[in-house]
C-alpha cells in the first residue's frame, strides 16, 4: 500500500508561506507605527507640549488641535461619518500652517502620515504659534513674580500717600489761622461802627426834638 503525502506537503508548504507573509506585514506595521510615534512625540516637544501627550488615545487629538489652533469642541466631528475626513483634512492643514509650511503640505500630511509627519517633525520647520501650555513652575514663579512687585508697588506708594495726607492736614492747619482773624476783624469794625451808629440816632432824636416845637407854632 503506497500512501501519497504530495497533498500534506504542499498544504504545509502553503501554511509556512501564508505564516511568513503575516509576519512580515506585522513588522512593518509595527515599524512603520513606532516611527509614528515617535514622530509625533518630537512634533508635541517642538510645538512646546508634553511628549507622553501623544501616547493617550482621544486626548492626544485634543492637545493636537491645540497645537493646530482649531476649537477643541471640534473633536466632536471625529465621530461624525463624512465629517471626520474633512476634520482630518482640516486638522493637518492648520498644522502644516503653524509649522510655516503650505495648505499641499497638510493634505499630504493626511493622506501619508507615515512620511510627512516624520519629515516635520525631524526637520528644520519650527513652530510659529505660541505655546499654549507653559510648565507649571515657570507659570507658579510668573505669578508669584507679578504678586510681589504689585505688593512692592503698594509699599512704595503707602509712604507717597501718607505723606500727602500728612501735607494736607498741614495746610488745613495753616488755612485755619488765617481764617479765624476775619471773623475776628468783622468783630471789631462791628464794634467801632455801633458808637457811629447811636451818634447818629441821637443826632437824629436832637433834630426831631428841635422841629417839634417849630411845627406847634406853626
Amino acid at each position: 500500500m503506497i500512501l501519497d503525502v504530495s497533498n500534506g506537503s504542499t498544504i504545509n508548504g502553503n501554511t509556512n508561506g501564508v505564516l511568513a507573509s503575516m509576519g512580515i506585514i506585522m513588522g512593518v506595521v509595527g515599524i512603520v507605527y513606532l516611527i509614528l510615534l515617535v514622530a509625533q512625540w518630537k512634533l508635541y516637544k517642538k510645538a512646546g507640549k508634553p511628549g507622553w501627550a501623544s501616547l493617550i488615545p482621544i486626548y492626544n487629538f485634543l492637545v493636537l488641535m491645540d497645537i493646530a489652533k482649531i476649537p477643541r469642541w471640534q473633536i466632536i466631528l471625529l465621530f461624525i461619518p463624512l465629517v471626520q475626513i474633512y476634520i482630518a483634512f482640516k486638522i493637518y492643514i492648520e498644522l502644516a500652517h503653524q509649522f510655516g509650511k503650505s495648505t499641499g503640505y497638510g493634505v499630504a500630511m493626511t493622506l501619508l502620515p507615515v512620511i510627512f509627519i516624520p519629515m516635520l517633525a525631524f526637520g528644520s520647520a519650527t513652530y510659529l504659534g505660541e505655546v499654549v501650555d507653559a510648565p507649571i513652575m515657570n507659570y507658579s514663579f510668573q505669578n508669584y513674580s507679578a504678586t510681589q512687585g504689585m505688593q512692592g508697588m503698594n509699599n512704595q506708594a503707602q509712604p507717597m500717600m501718607n505723606q500727602q495726607a500728612q501735607g494736607m492736614q498741614g495746610m488745613n492747619g495753616q488755612i485755619q489761622p488765617m481764617m479765624n482773624p476775619q471773623p475776628q476783624g468783622m468783630q471789631g469794625m462791628n464794634g467801632q461802627m455801633q458808637p457811629m451808629m447811636n451818634q447818629q440816632t441821637q443826632g437824629m432824636q436832637g433834630m426831631n426834638g428841635q422841629m417839634q416845637p417849630m411845627m406847634n407854632q406853626q
